[in-house]
């Protein structure tokens, strides 16, 4: 799911970047390097939680929801309640547990400049954003046979 973060945290200028660094008051490199790491665990751990059918079967449901599209294309929605609350949702399923999430957090804030606790804050819209490139991405030329 390396085109997940191509899109998403490929530069320091890509949309989501930009924005997340503006709402949570980060710099741009250092919101990219976080992000990416971010985007990597989550990658594998959406790609382990599809090696048993109701893993499969609840990253597929969850794909299927369109409503997530709406964070690539409304800025404004990055950091919403609404938001937050997705993104948490999503971490609870793909990490399990908040102390595997706050590793997550740890390990992106020695990759950046940004501390554990800020990018905790971020990772619920992180989360958001991925699920919402993966839609989107799952929308394109395989959507006739879903």
């Amino acid at each position: 799911m390396n085109f997940i973060k191509d899109k998403l945290a490929g530069s320091p200028d890509s949309a989501a970047v930009v924005e997340l660094s503006r709402v949570f008051g980060t710099d741009p490199a250092a919101t990219q390097a976080a992000f990416a790491l971010v985007l990597d665990e989550i990658s594998r751990r959406m790609e382990r939680l599809t090696l048993s059918r109701g893993g499969l079967a609840d990253l597929v449901r969850a794909v299927g929801d369109s409503h997530h599209e709406a964070y690539l294309k409304d800025p404004r929605l990055i950091g919403s309640a609404t938001m937050e609350r997705d993104g948490k949702a999503i971490l609870d399923h793909v990490f399990w547990s908040k102390d595997r999430s706050r590793g997550v957090a740890a390990r992106a804030a020695r990759q950046s400049s940004i501390s554990a606790d800020q990018i905790e804050d971020m990772l619920p819209s992180m989360a958001a954003l991925s699920m919402a490139e993966l839609t989107r991405a799952a929308s394109g030329p395989f959507d006739d046979i879903l």
